[in-house]
Parts: C-alpha cells; sequence; structure tokens
C-alpha cells in the first residue's frame, strides 16, 4: 500500500469516526427531550387510569342497578307458604308473650325493692327516736339507705 492510499484511508476513517460521533450526539436525547418524554407519558398513563375508573364507577353502577332489578323481582315473585305464614304468626305470640312476662318480672322486682325499702324507712325512722341511745343501729340504717 502507498502511503498515499495509507492517508487516504486514515483520513476516510476519521471522517467516519467524526460522523459516527456526530450522530451519536444528535440522537443522544437530551434531558429536557426526557423530561418532555416522561409528561407525556406520565399524561398518558394518567388519561388511561382516569378512563378505567370512569368505566369502573358505570360498571359499579349498572352492578347496582342489576341488583336492585333481580331484589324487586323476586320480592314480586315471592309468596309466603302457609308453613310461613303460621310459623311467622307464632313468632308474633311468643314475642308478644315474652314481653309480658318480662314486664311483670321487673314490675314485681321493683314493687319488691319498694317495699324493702319502705321497711328500712320505717325501722331508720323507729330507731331514729332512740339514737342517743342506740347509735350503732342508726348508723347501720344510713349504711342500709345508702348501699340500696
Amino acid at each position: 500500500m502507498s502511503l498515499k492510499m495509507l492517508n487516504t484511508s486514515n483520513r476516510l476513517v476519521l471522517h467516519l469516526q467524526r460522523k459516527i460521533l456526530h450522530l451519536q450526539y444528535r440522537l443522544r436525547p437530551t434531558q429536557p427531550q426526557e423530561l418532555q418524554d416522561s409528561k407525556i407519558q406520565r399524561e398518558t398513563v394518567e388519561e388511561h387510569f382516569a378512563e378505567l375508573t370512569a368505566r369502573l364507577e358505570q360498571y359499579q353502577n349498572k352492578a347496582k342497578q342489576l341488583e336492585e332489578k333481580i331484589f324487586l323481582a323476586r320480592d314480586a315473585h315471592y309468596t309466603p307458604s302457609v308453613l310461613e305464614l303460621e310459623l311467622e304468626s307464632r313468632l308474633n305470640q311468643l314475642t308478644d308473650h315474652l314481653i309480658q312476662k318480662q314486664s311483670q318480672t321487673i314490675s314485681n322486682t321493683l314493687r319488691f325493692e319498694k317495699s324493702a325499702a319502705q321497711s328500712r324507712a320505717s325501722k331508720c325512722n323507729s330507731v331514729g327516736a332512740n339514737a342517743a341511745t342506740d347509735w350503732s343501729v342508726y348508723e347501720l340504717c344510713i349504711m342500709n339507705y345508702y348501699i340500696a
């Protein structure tokens, strides 16, 4: 190879290397471009998310409406059997009976407590006259009054 060819060849290689570097530099994404790309990508994702959220709400509303329609349709076609009606009637009777029994029990308990309180009060009143002679009985009456 001649010196001239070698020199030309070296210049060509250098020229090609410079062109490659220049193209790499031009094709290299700049930071503002990367930011712009990430903003565009974020906006795209946000739009997609908003769209999916709206569709989800629509489907949830539609599901709720269908559930209501099913519930109304089931109630419209439901007729209780004779046995169910009898059981419901018996349940109502037993509930009323239980309420009456509880009311009677509470009433009896209150009457008993009232008479016991009146009895203690009368003992305390009769002891109050003899308070100077029997102080311990009077103290017991007062303690019973506050405890009860």
